[in-house]
């Protein structure tokens, strides 16, 4: 079983918002049919699926060839939050899980589609599932899911009950074998916001995206998901936090987990009083991690929401992790771009301050970052094209990146208010110089394949990355 001195972070930039137009958040990228309501249809929302898997595939091949080769660094790859959820917003939640036979109600289906399929969760499992991943972990963002009791909902109407949503990620270890194959983790995002569906209405007459007053939201996190594959946690955390016991840093100690979806590292839970917590959902509860996840689409780290571990002694073996789909940090609010932070604590006399281990800013425009292969995604092998409607006008053979993740619709210098767009494409890896996972043992001299020093430590400002401008919300 191995032990690992070190851990490095790798962080796939790629904007994970919605697509704007000259009057701001306007719909989300995506295969979406010509005229069918693409809430409802299934082909489109499979195809979207299968299409973002191939471009993720190309991520983690970047990756991998650009990570520490030894195995004594754990490597973690996380992208960010709303990486996958379609033209419609929202998945159905049986393309999330698979099935073993289509639903009959889903329509005439590609072979590959009718069972048994993985789904979006099954297909990203398999991606990981090599030896060659053993000494991996993959934070795959997030993805939204929806369920509706009838085929038309109607917000407010006492008549119809509404939509039932998640934002749910995973998290897989790679390898190979049947252990490290089932080493999987779910946890779900408790605190929905504006960001998470986008109130917006079609080009086309009568087909809708799922909007925000659509989903059945409550107080409590009582959301039906994946057939109850994520338990509620009866102190609040939800499944937040995990263990994988053949992960473990150097004298044997298993490495805890947590994972916070963006807002759920922003503000805890709602108190008795209706007041939220000051802190997130981690720093909420009495556990204290060594791996802190925050991937997010329109937050930053914050000093008072770290839940870093021991309890007591240096904390500078312990990490938290952010990486951003949606904006800068120090952008101008309309920027759309992406970040990365790494944070650990350092003793000081007042207890424990947030110290910056690393930061990309500005995504795109900072240098040391690898672009994933942006070649169109051919999916004809899965969906041949005779077995696509014509109507669906959907191009199996030719899918862009720009079709799944884009900033604007259409943009156009001068014609907008947004003074920072992404542009189409898959996006970057950028992979973190490794860092102690506990101190320093006397070694031979490091191979030639070793990365260099870490980053320099700083002082890291004790304010956090302020919400969205003009009244928009953070995830």
């Amino acid at each position: 079983m191995p032990e690992y001195s070190k851990v490095q972070f790798i962080a796939w930039e790629i904007y994970t918002g919605a697509v704007y137009g000259p009057s701001g958040s306007d719909h989300y990228a995506g295969l979406a049919p010509a005229a069918d309501d693409r809430r409802f249809h299934v082909l489109s929302q499979c195809l979207d699926i299968m299409a973002r898997v191939e471009f993720t595939r190309r991520a983690i091949e970047t990756a991998y060839k650009n990570a520490q080769a030894d195995s004594e660094t754990l490597k973690i790859f996380m992208a960010p939050e709303f990486l996958y959820r379609g033209a419609a917003g929202a998945y159905f939640y049986d393309l999330l899980n698979g099935w073993e036979k289509a639903p009959a109600s889903f329509g005439p289906l590609p072979a590959y589609f009718k069972g048994p399929w993985g789904g979006l969760f099954g297909e990203l499992r398999s991606l990981a599932a090599e030896e060659r991943f053993q000494d991996w972990v993959f934070v795959f963002g997030s993805a939204i899911g929806a369920s509706f009791p009838l085929s038309s909902v109607i917000p407010g109407d006492p008549r119809f009950s509404a939509a039932t949503g998640c934002n749910i990620a995973l998290i897989q270890c790679g390898g190979s074998t049947p252990r490290q194959r089932d080493a999987c983790y779910f946890t779900e995002k408790h605190l929905k916001s504006a960001i998470d569906f986008v109130n917006f209405t079609l080009r086309n007459a009568t087909p809708r995206i799922l909007t925000d007053q659509d989903i059945a939201h409550g107080s409590q996190p009582t959301w039906r998901i994946l057939d109850r594959l994520i338990q509620e946690d009866p102190n609040g955390l939800g499944g937040s936090l995990f263990r994988f016991p053949h992960l473990r840093r150097s004298g044997g100690q298993i490495l805890q987990f947590g994972l916070e979806l963006c807002l759920d590292h922003c503000v805890g839970y709602v108190t008795a009083g209706g007041a939220p917590s000051p802190t997130g959902r981690l720093a909420t509860g009495t556990t204290l991690v060594d791996i802190q996840l925050v991937p997010s689409c329109g937050m930053s780290l914050i000093p008072t929401s770290l839940a870093l571990g021991p309890r007591s002694g240096p904390r500078n073996f312990s990490y938290a992790f952010n990486c951003d789909g949606l904006i800068p940090i120090g952008g101008s609010g309309h920027d759309r771009n992406t970040h990365i932070q790494l944070w650990n604590e350092l003793e000081s006399g007042e207890g424990y301050q947030a110290n910056e281990v690393a930061v990309i800013r500005r995504g795109y425009a900072e240098a040391g970052h690898i672009p994933v292969d942006a070649a169109a995604a051919d999916l004809s092998a899965l969906a041949p094209a005779e077995e696509i409607p014509y109507t669906l006008r959907i191009d199996v053979q030719n899918i862009l990146a720009g079709d799944l993740w884009r900033s604007h619709d259409p943009f156009r210098t001068g014609q907008n208010n947004h003074g920072q767009f992404w542009p189409h494409g898959p996006g970057f890896i950028r992979t973190l110089d490794p860092q102690p996972l506990a101190e320093a043992r006397e070694s031979p001299a490091p191979s030639a394949n070793t990365a260099g020093p870490s980053l320099p430590l700083h002082e890291h400002p004790t304010t956090a990355l302020k919400a969205l401008a003009s009244g928009e919300e953070t995830s």
